[in-house]
C-alpha cells in the first residue's frame, strides 16, 4: 500500500491527489481529484481499505479490476533512476466523523478529467475479480416464436461485485423484438448475490442496434450480479424477443 506518509521512501514518488468542491483549472497529468469539501489530511492508495484512519484521510481503491483510465505514478528507486507504474483507480473515500463516506472522483489524463470506470466483462473479457460465465452458458436470453402461452429466457452473471461505493452500473446491450401480434419485452436486471432477488429491472429499448443503460444503484449497498431477460406472449398472434449483454462497468 502506498500513503502520503511512506511516500518519500527511497527518493520520492509523483502521484497528485486533490480534493474540493470544484476540479482544479489548471491540473497536472494523472492527477486525481476526489470532490469533497472535507480537507484531505493524508492518503493511502491499495487494495485493501483500512477498518479507519485519521479524520479527513482518503482512500484511493487499486482493486485489480480493469479501469477505462490508468494512472501513472514515477518514483526513484534511491539510485537516481525512475521507475514509472500504472494504477487503476476504481473508487475514492474519506474518513469522516468515524466512517468512510464514498465520493466522486475523476483523473485527469491525456488532457481531459475522466470518470474512473471499473470494467467487469467487455466482450468475452472478464475482469481478474468478476468470476467467469453466464448461468445460461452465454450472456444471452432468447424466447423463439411464441403460439402458446409466452415463455421467458434469462442468463445471469457468475461474477458478482460489491455496488456499496458506486453509483451507476453501466451496460451495453442489444435487444430486439419481433411481434406478429403479440407482445414481447427485453430487461437488464442486477440480482442479489443469490442471483435470484431482483434489486433493479430496467426495461429497455428493443429496436435492435447496440445500447447503453446507466442504472442508478446509489441505494443498493450490497454484492449483486447482473442478468438480462428476454419474454414473449403470444397474444393473438406470434412473437419472439432476444436480449445480448456485451458488457458490464461499474461507475464510482
Amino acid at each position: 500500500m502506498i500513503g502520503k506518509t511512506n511516500a518519500g521512501a527511497g527518493g520520492g514518488i509523483d502521484l497528485y491527489i486533490v480534493g474540493g468542491t470544484t476540479r482544479p483549472a489548471s491540473p497536472r497529468e494523472n492527477t486525481i481529484w476526489l470532490e469533497t469539501s472535507d480537507a484531505i489530511t493524508g492518503w493511502e492508495v491499495g487494495d485493501n481499505r483500512p477498518a479507519s484512519a485519521s479524520e479527513g484521510s482518503v482512500f484511493i481503491s487499486v482493486d485489480g479490476a480493469t479501469s477505462a483510465t490508468d494512472v501513472e505514478i514515477s518514483g526513484n528507486t534511491g539510485k537516481a533512476r525512475k521507475q514509472v507504474v500504472k494504477i487503476s483507480p476504481s473508487y475514492g473515500s474519506q474518513y469522516i466523523n468515524g466512517a468512510w463516506v464514498s465520493k466522486p472522483m475523476k483523473t485527469y489524463v491525456n488532457g481531459a478529467w475522466v470518470d474512473s470506470v471499473v470494467v467487469l466483462y467487455d466482450r468475452g473479457t472478464y475482469s481478474p475479480q468478476f468470476a467467469t460465465g453466464w448461468s445460461a452458458g452465454e450472456q444471452t436470453a432468447y424466447v423463439g416464436v411464441q403460439t402458446g402461452a409466452g415463455g421467458r429466457s434469462a442468463s445471469v452473471s457468475n461474477g458478482s461485485y460489491d455496488l456499496t461505493q458506486i453509483r451507476t452500473v453501466q451496460i451495453e446491450y442489444l435487444a430486439q423484438r419481433n411481434l406478429s401480434g403479440g407482445t414481447a419485452a427485453c430487461t437488464l436486471i442486477i440480482y442479489g448475490q443469490d442471483g435470484s432477488t431482483e434489486l433493479r429491472a430496467v426495461s429497455v429499448d428493443s429496436s435492435g442496434g447496440l445500447a447503453v443503460s446507466n442504472i442508478d444503484v446509489t441505494d443498493i449497498n450490497q454484492v449483486a450480479r447482473f442478468g438480462i431477460v428476454a419474454q414473449a406472449w403470444a397474444g393473438t398472434g406470434g412473437a419472439e424477443a432476444i436480449t445480448v449483454l456485451y458488457s458490464v462497468k461499474v461507475i464510482p
